[in-house]
């Protein structure tokens, strides 16, 4: 063989080797982003299975705020006819009292 044809030959032989350790590296680097893909994909799942339960959470809350509401309403309301019952109560003490008064003023009159 003459030198060219050697030369040739290993020029041939490092291209060939060079191509094979590159398309190894498209492989492998294709493999790395399928993985990539995949854990996206698993966390994209999670976040949505994440915002799924909080948005059943704040439904829940909202039910709940709306239950509460209603409750301090009727809280409210009970707390308002309580203190109507009372403002009667306090009017016909005041009345009994200036009846009981006057009771004793006749009587101390009679008795003078």
């Amino acid at each position: 063989m003459t030198t060219n044809d050697r030369d040739f030959d290993q020029l041939f032989s490092l291209v060939t080797e060079m191509r094979k350790v590159m398309i190894d590296i498209k492989n492998d680097m294709e493999t790395r982003f399928d993985k990539m893909e995949s854990r996206f994909s698993e966390m994209d799942k999670r976040f949505d299975d994440m915002k799924n339960d909080m948005d059943k959470r704040f439904d829940e809350m909202k039910e709940e705020h709306v239950v509460m509401n209603r409750r301090i309403g009727n809280l409210e309301t009970a707390q308002l006819e309580t203190n109507a019952r009372l403002s009667k109560v306090e009017d016909s003490q005041m009345k009994t009292a200036a009846a009981l008064t006057a009771i004793a003023d006749a009587i101390k009159e009679r008795t003078k």
